[in-house]
């Protein structure tokens, strides 16, 4: 229980210090993850206590269905021309702000978001940061349904790698994606050594639509939450 409420603590600064980013007149993008839910409901207080104008591109369809139940205004990705700032979590971010993300299979459109606008900025509490990327977090790859072996041999031959079909709890059969797609989960043992060239090689398999590495484009800044403040990389 105390250890629940010291990460809801550490989210939660992290989450103030990102909202000062937040100006109004703005069409933001945003990702997904407890981390965002958190910024989200933090974000509609102030759309209701300030009147702040503000707009959300979000990356999943429960970010969507969150802001929309929240009051925020709420856009299509098509209907941007330019994104200004991204908010983004991540289930591992390591000493160079290389980033694991895809646990909430969000991760193709969350580095649609990510990479297209002019900056974005992650959020995280402290137990997400490690020395190298996959010491503590799966990687995971989106595939096409009819692709999955085909690509999992192919991650295996190439890499080593051991993927696991993410099979659902509550239905039978996996996991299928926003997009319509299967995720395959692949534990690194020992972690991600040049994660970016990994990250071009694994979307060069055919029937990959993406992977969770985000190292080709980093964040401009990564906001860490404490118990007692927070801890900004990359400034």
């Amino acid at each position: 229980m105390e250890a629940s409420r010291n990460s809801l603590r550490a989210k939660l600064n992290a989450v103030i210090e990102a909202l000062r980013l937040i100006r109004d007149g703005m069409t933001i993008g945003v990702g997904s993850g407890s981390t965002i839910n958190l910024f989200l409901r933090e974000l509609a207080k102030r759309v209701k206590c300030e009147g702040l104008e503000v707009e959300i591109v979000p990356a999943s369809l429960s970010t969507e269905l969150i802001a929309s139940e929240l009051g925020i205004k709420v856009r299509p990705f098509h209907s941007v021309e330019e994104l200004e700032l991204a908010i983004d979590g991540a289930d591992e971010v390591d000493e160079d702000l290389n980033l694991l993300k895809g646990k909430g299979g969000a991760l193709a459109r969350e580095k649609l978001i990510d990479y297209s606008s002019k900056e974005y900025v992650v959020i995280v509490d402290s137990s997400k940061l490690s020395s190298r990327i996959g010491e503590k977090a799966p990687l995971v790859i989106e595939v096409l349904p009819l692709a999955w072996k085909y690509v999992s041999v192919e991650l295996e031959r190439k890499f080593g790698f051991k993927p696991k079909l993410r099979i659902a709890k509550r239905k039978n059969g996996p996991i299928i994606s926003d997009n319509g797609n299967l995720l395959l989960d692949c534990e690194i043992e020992g972690g991600l050594k040049d994660a970016s060239d990994i990250e071009r090689e694994v979307n060069s398999i055919p029937g990959v639509l993406e992977n969770g590495i985000f190292s080709l484009r980093k964040p401009r800044r990564v906001i860490v939450g404490y118990n007692e403040g927070v801890r900004v990389l990359g400034i």
